[in-house]
């Protein structure tokens, strides 16, 4: 299966990139007022030492006596399996982001992302408490830092393969996605959903029939959460064929540009480039990157529409060194920002632009507050 056959095309606003037939024509907005036109195929997700080395690599000034040492896990305690989820043979994973005190001790852990019952988050918060690291070094000396890890619950000797009945009803709901019958791929995600009781290859696999059903019917947000569930945070098809894992990714980045998600999308471009790809493909990844970088590095502003999640958070990793929240609709109290050498606990306020000191490294941010508060993230 060809990554250029999965392309997604976007209308231009400014600079544009021509004559590369292997690639179709698309727009970014980048800020406002300012756009930037580019031509991509889409990677996304990436294993946890993949991403921490990107974010070091895309944020953090590589000088000579700024040495940094991030935190190393030195005894990591395995989280207990959730007993009814054992029993009914439901797997499982939890994406962290954490600190790491100057005595090696997590605090302030986040699940970020998770799949299965919501025990397997509490199960995975717990361990991650218990365990211990090498404290980060900052020029010699020990200080908090931000990390992040992947818990994975599986269960040893399960086949895995994916029962009769999952293949059954997952094939159906492709068909009636193919088909464009809304009744019966609802029917048909509705018995999914409610199952539950999925292995994670089944996981993965259900939720790139969800991504396909949410293209037709849902909405941006909902095809990036699809995805990110069906890449599972791996830098490999680890759970999906290579193939069908490639063509998720290649539908990760347009979207994750169009919601100027540019962080992620940094880090996913340069991922591809490790892929087996061809010359075009891998000189429009060039492009990409000078494009995402000349971004970065200047002084022009844009923003982004974000809204709560059902706990009252939102997050994302952090592009540029200045940030600010317009237009809250809802009450948002707190800002967390867990950097690579750092952390801040913030007592929000409307109409103040908080500036990241360039030693911090990459910053993680949360915003707090009611469930279902939406607001527009400006960088600059």
């Amino acid at each position: 299966m060809r990554l250029e056959n999965h392309l997604a095309e976007h209308p231009h606003l400014q600079r544009t990139i021509q004559d590369i037939r292997a690639w179709k024509n698309v727009g970014l907005v980048l800020a406002s007022g300012c756009a930037l036109s580019l031509l991509f195929a889409s990677l996304n997700s990436v294993a946890d030492d993949d991403i921490q080395q990107e974010l070091e690599k895309a944020v953090t000034p590589q000088v000579e006596i700024d040495t940094f040492q991030g935190p190393t896990l030195l005894e990591p305690i395995v989280p207990d399996y959730p007993r009814k989820q054992l029993e009914a043979g439901e797997e499982a994973w939890v994406e962290l982001n954490f600190m790491v005190d100057t005595e090696g001790k997590p605090y302030e852990i986040v699940a970020v992302d998770s799949i299965g019952h919501d025990s397997f988050r509490n199960a995975a918060i717990r361990a991650v408490r218990k365990w211990t690291y090498q404290p980060a070094l900052y020029r010699g000396n020990p200080i908090d830092a931000g990390t992040r890890t992947k818990v994975v619950f599986n269960i040893e000797n399960q086949p895995r393969g994916a029962s009769d009945w999952f293949v059954r009803v997952q094939n159906a709901l492709r068909k009636a996605v193919s088909e464009s019958d809304k009744k019966k791929a609802d029917e048909y995600l509705d018995a999914l959903e409610k199952s539950r009781t999925l292995t994670l290859y089944e996981d993965a696999f259900f939720n790139f029939a969800k991504y396909e059903y949410m293209s037709k019917w849902g909405t941006e947000d909902q095809q990036l959460k699809a995805l990110d569930r069906a890449i599972a945070h791996e830098s490999g098809g680890k759970y999906l064929p290579a193939d069908v894992y490639v063509f998720a990714l290649g539908k990760q980045l347009p979207l994750l540009l169009k919601v100027r998600d540019y962080q992620r999308a940094f880090i996913t471009n340069s991922i591809l480039t490790k892929q087996d790809i061809g010359d075009d493909t891998r000189s429009n990844l060039e492009r990409i990157k000078v494009a995402l970088d000349e971004l970065r590095d200047n002084q022009k502003q844009y923003d982004l529409v974000a809204s709560t999640n059902e706990y009252g958070s939102w997050s994302i990793w952090l592009f540029k060194d200045e940030f600010w929240l317009e237009n809250v609709d809802g009450r948002v109290v707190e800002l967390k920002l867990r950097c690579d050498r750092n952390m801040r606990i913030i007592r929000y306020e409307p109409d103040v632009k908080y500036t990241l000191e360039k030693h911090v490294g990459a910053c993680f941010l949360e915003v707090l507050g009611d469930a279902e508060t939406t607001f527009r993230l400006f960088q600059s």
